[in-house]
């Protein structure tokens, strides 16, 4: 009832509130089949929060994995993974529908792909490519997620290098995702090297304890 604004505020208080909200799960499954794409996604993003409570949702959100709205589709794929707990499955669905995903949704889709892990190893291949976006949050993004997904795909290592040295701001969380992940950062020791001379003292702390890493990996 109301707008489609008063609608999805309806949905978005659900979504603070899954646990009280329980009651609601036929009404929000309802909200998926909406008129306004803004609503159909507010849905899909409370099935979410609901998790396998709302498991009841899956065959209507088969349907919205290929709704026109890439963003209905997107958070449908989001829901399935929530309440199936198939991250396989999931980062297929969210590998497809990311080519058409706005740069802020394209963000934190290859973030949760990284939040997969190993079991996401499928998307590889598409984050590999989001190493080449024009965009520098989106390729660090996909530096993060391979780092967890397949590490051994080692260009992230080179991304990440790139970036180091492009943009001051990436310098510091780029020398600690390296340090993160030491064992496969061997080469980007030269980097890390030069760094631990570098004017800012807090950088050179992070290289230098990122080298310490690295040499102690390497020693195992």
């Amino acid at each position: 009832h109301g707008n489609a604004g008063e609608r999805y505020g309806v949905l978005a208080v659900f979504e603070r509130m899954p646990s009280k909200a329980e009651p609601a799960i036929p009404e929000v499954i309802s909200a998926l089949s909406d008129s306004s794409p803004t609503v159909r996604r507010g849905a899909a993003a409370c099935l979410a929060e609901f998790g396998l409570k709302a498991k009841h949702a899956l065959p209507r959100l088969e349907i919205t994995l290929h709704d026109s709205d890439s963003g209905v589709a997107f958070e449908s794929a989001i829901a399935c993974w929530r309440i199936t707990g198939d991250s396989t499955t999931a980062s297929a669905m969210i590998t497809n529908v990311m080519p058409s995903l706005t740069n802020t949704d394209l963000e934190w889709a290859i973030k949760l792909l990284g939040q997969m892990g190993e079991q996401a190893q499928p998307a590889a291949p598409t984050l590999e490519q989001m190493l080449k976006n024009s965009r520098r949050n989106i390729r660090f993004a996909a530096c993060e997620a391979l780092a967890m997904v397949d590490s051994r795909k080692t260009g992230w290592i080179v991304s990440v290098v790139e970036l180091i040295r492009q943009d001051k701001y990436y310098s510091s969380v780029g020398v600690a995702l390296l340090a993160r992940h030491a064992p496969t950062s061997m080469q980007a020791m030269a980097t890390l090297s030069a760094l631990e001379h570098d004017p800012d003292p807090r950088l050179q702390r992070l290289a230098s304890d990122a080298v310490k890493a690295i040499n102690a990996a390497g020693d195992k």
